[in-house]
């Protein structure tokens, strides 16, 4: 393949104006900090990946005695008091659990006395080596700063600023925390405060302060005893004398993470352009490659840092974190998220038997600190039924890309068989032998039903959400397929359950709806677009289209009152109208969320532009002057929903997943090659993505001199169909034929641990 010309470096020419909102970040991810870069009163916040706070978990009530009634209560057209049931009980019985936030340490606060006027300033994040820079002239003397964390082997966080240095150093705590010691003796600051598990976390500091140089090494502990924490390292930190040694702890390890895979779009020789520019020119209607490839490189080195984990509800954060291509490198963070509710196993027992009288897992959509019992107890959380379901499904993908028999025996399917379980218990049938879903729910949307002529808000109660059927449809799929490499399973039931999934519905304008075979409706005005999971991450519809009789608002002519239209089709038309709908509802998740699932429609033109407005939309509302997402539109330009903004990183890693969609799609069995391709995506390399077929994936094309060269390397024997854009119609091979319908091959022979390389024209 070719070599690859990264653009794996953020330019600013200005500190973040923003707050952390528009820092540069460092992280080996365990420890990760935020630098802000200012010239005087530079601030520097730390992180700890397992320092979390806030939460609370008490002992889950069985409140499942009251379960049927809700559904007795809908029967009788009582949905208000069906819909708030079960959260009255839970508070009757005083169960109110807390979700864990991360928990910022101690600001490090440097106040530079500069003298003169300052010029030259470049902030400058290099994400292959995984260090900051801040670099100017002031009256004339350079300055230059450099913030790291070193590597696993000692996860220090150093920085160094040399020059003419006129500094005082400090720290400020964050925030409310308990049992605080802050002390400064001599070269050395100890802090600790009480977690509510009542063990210590915090820091020891070292400050090396002169006059040409200024040094700061910071090692962090948590669920430990302060004093023999903050005796052991000032031992570990009495040594330290060199920022580079702690540098090369970590830079190679990084490099080594950052290279797994990679992009390259575009012309070469763009890396010195400042991001505020290529923001601009997004502003002015530009998606440009570099943007585009900034972008990407820098939702992989958040995640690389560490600045991803510790978001695990089965969300939209979920998907965009773990079954994306960041999978490529979360892959043992799967297994680590997989082993934590393996340790809390009866947790899962008890959230399916208390709350809904069920056998089997049951894995709410957001779990109560060092649990796996449900972190909240309002309607849309107890009635999201899908959300087991997203979370085995995330599991058996791990099985998918890695290939690994072992663990996929071991753990994954019986898990998944338990989660099934709780669905076989759950699901009843209709009067037409379909299943239902009584209660359920389809996260943030309410729908569009009045009650006695008022419309509902903030509504967390449904019945056969779309989402429900999509993960379910998708678990069985995995199940079936499971179990043939598995050698045992309940293949019968499973197959037989799938024909009581009902038939998806569609509206009057062609768009699939939220809720099926239920009197609930649609609203327009929501945020998220759920029901459309089937495109991603289900795929379930993605690569296996089906399509569905509908009848439209508008009859032209002759056309007959029934129509049909492909569940593709149908799914991307919801997409589309959501979002037109409400824009200004919308948030940085949501946005990527809709351009994975616009990726996988395969509707051509209509597909490409309108991956490229949220593109756009994306850019210019949600992205900060260092790259940094923001879950609103901090600017206030009403491209999305506006606010203040808060730093979220799972919408980076959406967007570096959606460009990675753009490129490359699989499943188990299928390959799309530059499925969605538009102007900045024209000519490019990538290298090494992991596909659900468990191969790597390398891509470099040339749309406009037709050459796209392909190579797989697969871990497993298996035969795939590739798929390939229709700018190219020709195979260069003599013994290799192109499938017209498919443009591409059909069923191609992989032998594993053997790489394969194509050539279309």
């Amino acid at each position: 393949m070719a070599k690859i010309n990264e653009d794996a470096v953020i330019y600013n020419t200005r500190p973040a104006e923003n707050g952390t909102r528009d820092a540069s970040v460092v992280g080996n991810g365990k420890v990760w900090a935020t630098v802000l870069g200012r010239k005087g009163n530079e601030e520097i916040t730390l992180y700890r990946t397992d320092l979390m706070h806030g939460g609370y978990t008490g002992v889950l009530q069985d409140v499942s005695d009251k379960f049927p009634t809700v559904r007795k209560l809908y029967a009788e057209g009582k949905i208000l008091d069906a819909g708030a049931l079960l959260e009255k009980e839970f508070a009757k019985k005083g169960y109110r659990p807390l979700v864990d936030k991360p928990l910022a340490l101690p600001t490090l606060c440097i106040d530079f006395k500069n003298e003169g006027y300052v010029t030259d300033y470049r902030r400058t994040t290099d994400m292959k080596s995984g260090e900051v820079e801040v670099a100017f002239k002031h009256g004339g003397t350079a300055q230059n700063r450099r913030a790291c964390v070193g590597g696993s082997t000692n996860d220090i966080f150093a920085y160094t600023a040399t020059g003419k240095i006129n500094a005082t150093v400090s720290f400020k705590v964050q925030g409310v925390q308990n049992n605080v010691a802050l002390v400064t003796s001599g070269e050395y600051t100890n802090f600790a405060a009480r977690s509510a598990s009542g063990l210590d976390y915090g820091f020891v500091a070292r400050v090396i302060n002169g006059a040409e140089s200024l040094a700061v090494y910071i090692k962090t502990f948590n669920d430990s005893n302060r004093d023999v924490e903050f005796k052991k390292l000032k031992n570990e930190l009495d040594g330290m004398k060199s920022y580079d040694k702690i540098f090369s702890s970590g830079s190679a390890a990084h490099e080594k993470a950052f290279n797994s895979y990679s992009l390259s779009l575009g012309a070469p020789n763009t890396a010195s352009r400042d991001f505020a520019s290529l923001l601009g020119n997004a502003g002015n209607g530009e998606v440009e490659s570099a943007t585009i490839s900034r972008m990407w490189n820098l939702g992989k080195y958040l995640t690389i840092c560490g600045a991803s984990t510790g978001d695990i509800s089965f969300f939209n954060s979920a998907q965009l974190l773990y079954c994306g291509s960041m999978s490529d490198i979360l892959q043992d963070i799967v297994l680590k998220l997989f082993d934590y509710y393996e340790k809390y196993i009866d947790d899962l027992k008890k959230n399916a038997a208390r709350v809904y009288g069920m056998r089997g897992y049951f894995v709410p959509n957001a779990v109560s600190p060092k649990s796996a019992l449900f972190g909240a107890v309002d309607a849309g959380t107890v009635h999201f039924i899908a959300s087991s379901a997203l979370a085995a499904n995330i599991f058996y993908r791990y099985y998918q890309m890695t290939g690994d028999v072992k663990t996929l025996k071991a753990k994954i399917f019986p898990f998944m068989r338990e989660v099934c379980n709780f669905y076989s218990d759950f699901l009843k049938l209709d009067p037409s032998g379909y299943y239902t879903t009584i209660p359920s729910y389809s996260p943030k949307s309410t729908p569009g039903n009045t009650i006695a002529g008022k419309p509902l808000e903030n509504f967390g109660f449904a019945v056969n959400s779309t989402i429900d059927f999509l993960a379910i449809e998708a678990l069985l799929n995995n199940l079936i397929e499971a179990a043939g490499v598995c050698g045992t399973g309940d293949v019968t039931m499973w197959k037989d359950m799938k024909t009581k999934l009902p038939p998806l519905a569609v509206n009057g304008q062609g768009c699939l709806r939220e809720y099926t075979n239920c009197a609930f409706i649609d609203r327009a005005q929501n945020l998220g677009t759920m029901h459309a999971y089937g495109l991603w991450p289900m795929k379930t519809i993605s690569f296996n289209d089906k399509t569905v009789v509908y009848k439209p608002d508008l009859v032209v002519g002759g056309a007959s009152k029934e129509q049909t239209i492909s569940l593709r089709r149908a799914s991307f038309n919801a997409v589309v109208a959501r979002l037109k709908a409400s824009w200004h509802l919308q948030d940085a998740r949501s946005l990527a969320i809709a351009m994975l699932q616009s990726t996988h429609s395969g509707l051509g033109m209509a597909t490409v532009d309108f991956v490229r407005e949220l593109c756009l939309r994306f850019l210019t509302s949600t992205t900060s002057e260092s790259g940094l997402c923001l879950d609103t539109d901090w600017r206030g330009g009403g491209s999305t929903r506006n606010g203040s903004g808060e730093f979220d990183v799972v919408g980076n890693v959406g967007f570096t997943n959606a460009i990675t969609e753009c490129i490359v799609q699989s499943d188990s069995r299928n390959l799309r090659i530059l499925p969605v391709i538009f102007d900045a995506l024209n000519v490019g390399t990538i290298n090494d993505v992991t596909t659900d077929f468990a191969a790597r994936v390398s891509v470099d094309w040339d749309v406009q001199k037709k050459k796209c060269v392909v190579k797989i390397t697969p871990k497993v024997t298996c035969k795939i169909n590739i798929e390939v854009n229709k700018h190219f119609r020709k195979v260069k091979s003599k013994d290799l034929q192109m499938n017209n319908e498919l443009n591409g091959l059909r069923d191609f022979q992989l032998t594993a641990n053997k790489s394969v390389t194509l050539e279309f024209m």
